[in-house]
C-alpha cells in the first residue's frame, strides 16, 4: 500500500504537469464567458520526503470526496482515498485495491460475476454500452462530449490527473475494452470527479454534470 500526502500549504508550491493522454477528459464550463470564474485550487504540491509518498500513477484527490489530503493509493488504478472516506480505522498493509477495482474483479471473474454478465458476449455488452452512451448525450452535455480543447483550457493537465469524456467512453466500448458494466461506470465517474475538481465542488452544480 502506498500513502500519499500532499504535504501543508506552508510548502513552496510546485505545479506537476502531466502530458496530455490521446484523449483528453472534459470538465470545462459551456459559460467560459461568465464574469466571475469560479476559484480553483491546483494540484498539491510537494510531497513528504518519505518511502510511501505518492508517486506519478495516481490522482492528488479522493474518489469520494474529491479534496486532497493523506490517500491511499491503489495500486491497480490512479484512483486516491482517504481512509476516512472508506471509514476505514487503520491503514490497510499490502498491496491495497481500491473499492472500484475490487467491484470490477469480482463483475469480471468467472466465477463471481452476475447471471446477466454470463450471458451476454464482449460483442452484445459493447453494443449496449454504445446505446447508452448516445442516451448520456443528452441536450446540455455538449462540454462533456469530447475532450478539453488545451488551447482553450491550458491549466486544464495542472488540475486533472485522468480526462475523461463521452467520446472517450464511445471509442473504449468501440475497442470492446469493458469487460463487465462495473469497469464502464469506473471510467464514466471520472467526468463527474474530474468536473469537479476543475470547476469547483460547491458551484459544481452550474454546469450539466
Amino acid at each position: 500500500m502506498r500513502v500519499g500526502d500532499p504535504g501543508s500549504t506552508e510548502r513552496t508550491a510546485q505545479k506537476r504537469k502531466f502530458p496530455s493522454p490521446p484523449h483528453s477528459s472534459n470538465g470545462h464550463s459551456p459559460q467560459d464567458t461568465s464574469t466571475s470564474p469560479i476559484k480553483k485550487k491546483k494540484k498539491p504540491g510537494l510531497l513528504n520526503n518519505n518511502s510511501k509518498e505518492q508517486d506519478g500513477r495516481n490522482d492528488f484527490y479522493c474518489w469520494v470526496c474529491h479534496r486532497e489530503g493523506q490517500v491511499l493509493c491503489c495500486e491497480l488504478c490512479p484512483r486516491v482515498y482517504h481512509a476516512k472516506c472508506l471509514r476505514l480505522t487503520s491503514e490497510p498493509e499490502g498491496d491495497w485495491f481500491c473499492p472500484e477495482c475490487e467491484k470490477i474483479t469480482v463483475a469480471e471473474c468467472i466465477e463471481t460475476q452476475s447471471k446477466a454478465m454470463t450471458m451476454l458476449t464482449i460483442e452484445q455488452l459493447s453494443y449496449l454500452l454504445k446505446f447508452a452512451i448516445q442516451k448520456m448525450k443528452q441536450p446540455g452535455t455538449d462540454a462533456f462530449q469530447k475532450p478539453v480543447p488545451l488551447e482553450q483550457h491550458p491549466d486544464y493537465a495542472e488540475y486533472i490527473f485522468h480526462p475523461m469524456d463521452l467520446c472517450t467512453l464511445e471509442k473504449n466500448a468501440k475497442k470492446k475494452m469493458y469487460g463487465c458494466t462495473e469497469a464502464f461506470l469506473a471510467d464514466a465517474k471520472w467526468i463527474l470527479h474530474n468536473c469537479i475538481i476543475y470547476n469547483g465542488g460547491p458551484d459544481v452544480h452550474r454546469y450539466p454534470c
